[in-house]
Order: structure tokens, then sequence, then C-alpha cells
């Protein structure tokens, strides 16, 4: 598996659902259009790094410009086909195109390079909501083609849509149509041009003195800035005092995040003669709430958010690992928070799943992965052999990477243990504690997460290797609150 930079495009057909096989209409699409209308990708299957057909959808990754040419071609056949002279309802391909870094591996199920990532979901997500016998692209495709030496021979032009709200409330791209340089674009598209963020407002963004102070408040200690959070008034911009909510989650100042989560969820704004609330409903407000509750042991009401969330239409792979931490936890805490004797292991199971969803969601992200693989080892049974070699995964996917990050660089040195390489993992974490200078809340939280298995493993080595890992921790952790 290696990480690439490539372009991806997604595509289907309208009313191919409506064909009907018993009429010959699905017979006669397969024998006739579908080979005709394909035929464009043959000359550049060379430049192919991932590539993949299922009834009338196509998806691509390739990092040559040049398969534009291909997909214009592809678009045209469509625009141009009488399909009642073929006896046939009338086709429309829908073209969704994106450009990202994906996780390119090989298919154990098609022999064939694959690609799986978030930036693939995004394309994916842009297809349903692209007009019929239209390419749209997002704005990351189409700065990566412009920049291209031969982009000018493509003779192909950009008319900007602006934001593109995606399928299943995946969130928002900016986005364009691609169109051949001799096509005029569509008037709706000249004549609408009207960012509707004027129509509906939302809090200004930072001022360059807050982006000033907010990197003095990122310098305070935990101590320092609890005094400063109180201090804060709500005279300060909503827009600072999100990101001070942020400061306090991060450093461990839950009391503070929650409190001034609160507060922003009062804020308003005068839009005309209505009264509105801007962050009573933001995702990013809504999940630091939720993440400090947790830490506070309110976990019924940080589940009921991150569910709301959820079924809000925040299904990504973060809101997802929040919902997962939310089952770990009540798994393996009681109402007071203290540790169980012998864990909930249905809870357990289900915060396993949703983890090993979330990281299906976005392979980039190992967060989700190590959770996982803790869990299934403390599930036990067949789900230990799993838990060992997605830790495996992680660390040959992840080492190369590591640098000064504390959170990918303590996940490794636990990759090893989880994998029962006890020596290499305390070689690891003592690398990282030289490498990375970790906070006390970072080196806080790792140990907790460390305790935890100490305390559930079944293994009797297990146990030992952990009791080692956490001893470096805790002599740490003593040495910087000193």
């Amino acid at each position: 598996m290696k990480l690439v930079n490539a372009y991806v495009m997604f595509s289907d057909v309208k009313h191919f659902s409506k064909l009907s096989e018993g009429k010959g209409e699905l017979q006669k699409f397969f024998a006739e259009v579908w080979p005709a209308a394909t035929q464009p990708f043959a000359a550049y299957q060379q430049h192919f790094l991932a590539y993949n057909t299922w009834g009338d959808a196509v998806f691509l990754v390739f990092e040559s410009p040049e398969v534009v040419n291909a997909i214009v071609a592809f678009r045209d056949y469509f625009r141009t086909t009488d399909f009642a002279a073929l006896g046939l309802p009338p086709l429309a391909a829908r073209i969704a195109c994106h450009f990202g870094s994906f996780q390119q591996f090989d298919d154990p199920v098609t022999g064939r390079s694959n690609a799986g990532g978030t930036h693939i979901n995004t394309a994916a997500r842009m297809e349903p909501v692209t007009r019929p016998n239209e390419i749209f692209v997002s704005d990351a495709f189409r700065r990566q083609l412009l920049a291209t030496p031969t982009a000018d021979t493509l003779g192909v032009a950009f008319d900007r849509l602006g934001e593109l709200d995606l399928a299943k409330a995946f969130g928002a791209v900016e986005a364009y149509r691609l169109r051949r340089n001799e096509e005029k674009p569509h008037i709706i598209d000249r004549l609408v041009r009207q960012d509707l963020i004027e129509q509906l407002p939302d809090i200004p963004d930072l001022t360059k003195p807050e982006e000033r102070e907010l990197k003095r408040y990122d310098r305070m200690t935990p101590k320092e800035l609890k005094a400063a959070a109180r201090k804060l008034k709500k005279g300060a911009s909503a827009a600072f005092r999100l990101k001070v909510a942020k400061l306090c989650k991060d450093k461990g100042l839950y009391e503070e995040a929650v409190r001034l989560a609160e507060d922003l969820e009062t804020s308003t704004l005068k839009m005309e003669r209505l009264k509105i609330y801007p962050l009573r409903r933001r995702p990013d407000l809504l999940k630091i709430k939720a993440d400090a509750l947790t830490r506070l042991g309110q976990y019924q009401e940080a589940a009921e958010i991150m569910y709301d969330l959820w079924k809000g239409g925040q299904q990504d792979s973060d809101t997802l690992s929040m919902l997962a931490a939310q089952y770990k936890r009540r798994a393996l805490h009681d109402n007071a928070g203290t540790p169980r004797k012998t864990p909930d292991a249905e809870l357990l199971a289900c915060a396993r799943d949703l983890y090993l969803e979330a990281f299906r969601r976005n392979l980039e992200d190992y967060y989700p992965a190590i959770n996982a693989a803790y869990l299934c080892v403390l599930l036990g049974a067949s789900d230990v052999a799993k838990g060992r070699t997605l830790a495996g995964h992680i660390f040959d996917l992840w080492e190369k990477q590591a640098g000064k990050d504390w959170w990918l660089a303590s996940t490794l040195a636990e990759a090893l243990l989880l994998e029962q390489k006890y020596d290499d993992a305390c070689r690891c974490l003592e690398q990282a504690l030289g490498r990375c200078k970790p906070t006390s809340f970072q080196l806080e939280a790792t140990r907790a997460q460390v305790a935890l298995y100490q305390r559930y493993a079944a293994d009797e080595d297990d146990r030992a290797g952990a009791a080692r890992f956490h001893q470096i921790l805790v002599e740490r952790l003593a040495k910087a609150t000193a």
C-alpha cells in the first residue's frame, strides 16, 4: 500500500435503472451502448492507477491529465447519440472529478490495483449531484489540471458553480463545470453568481489580531489558559471563543471547554428581522462539547450529541470515531467513570465495529485503526489475531510518517505493543518521547489508554508488556508535572 496524489472520476448513467430486461433494453445497452460509450478509455489504460466498472458506473484513478480527453469524449457520446433510434429511453452521463491523496493497494479480489480514502468518497458524493451530461469537478481538480505543463493542449475551460452540497450530507466543495473551449457556458451559471452565504450569514472569520492573540493563548500553560478563558467576555468574537474552547479541550480543561461551548450555542446573529443561532448545531462546536463531556464522565449527554450529529448527516470518519469512543468508554467505565471489573463485551464489540467502519471510510486516519486494533485484542477469541494483524498494518503503513507528531509516534509504539513486540514497543516509545516532546496532556491521554489495555488484556504477557510500557509514561509524566 502506498500514498499517491492523483485524479479520480466517478460516473453513472441517468435512467439506466429504467431499462427493461424483458424488452431487451438492458441487453442492447451492454451489447451496443456501453462498448461504444467506454471505448475512449481504451487508449488511456496505461495511465490508470485504478479502474473499475459496475453496471452503468465507471471509477477511474489516474495521474496523467490527458485522460480528461477520454472523459470528455465519454460525455460527448451520451450528448450526441440518438437513443430513441436505438429503441431506448434518453440516457445521460453524470461525471464528477476530484484530485487528492489516496491509498493505492493491490485488490485481493480483482487482482488489480485499487484505491481508497476520503478524497475517493468526495468524488463519489459529487457524482449524484452533477447535472446530466455534464462534468463537474472540484476546485482541487481544476487547480491541479491548470498547473500541468500540457494544460493548454487539452482544450478545456472551467465555469465556476460555487459551493456544491455533496450527496448524503457529505459536506460541500467549491465546484466547476468542465467543458470544451468552444462550448458556451450555461446561461444560468453566468447569471446566478451570488454566494448564498451573503443571504445566510455565518459568524465572521478570525481577524489578524485575533490570530496573533490565539497563538499567545496556545503558548499558555493549562493554568494560564484557564484564567484567560474565564476572563473572556461575550464581546470577544464567536470565532475566537470557538478556537479557545478547542484549546481548552485539547489541554484538558474540559469544564472550561463545555462552558465556552454552551455560551457559544446562545450566540446570535441578526438577519433582517430574524434572530438566528449560527453555532447551535455547528458540528465542530458540538464535537468539542461532546469530547469534553465524555472526559468529564457525562457519557449519556455526549453520546446523544454524537448520535444527533450522525443522524443529521455528519457521517464522516471523525464523527463515527467519536461515536465509537462513547461505546468504548461506556463499555470500560461505569456511570461514575470508574473502570469496570469486567468490560461490557456487547458495547465493546459495537465500538470495535464503529472504529473499523470509520477506518474503512478514511484509510488515511490511524486513530480509528489503532482503537479498533486495541478492542479486537481485548475482545479475545478470534478477534485477537485480527487485532494484531491490524496493528502490524498500522506500523507498516505509517512508520515513515512519524516525524515529530506525538499522536502518530505513540500510536506506532502502541501498535508494536499490540503485536507483542514488547522490547521494540518500549524502544519506539523512548524515541518518540525524545523526538516529540509531548505535553503532560498528551502523555496522560496515552498513559490512560495503555492503562486500560494493561487492566483488561487477557494474555499475561500482554499485561506484563503493557506494564513496562506504562511505567515509562508514568516516569516521564512525573517529570513533566514536577
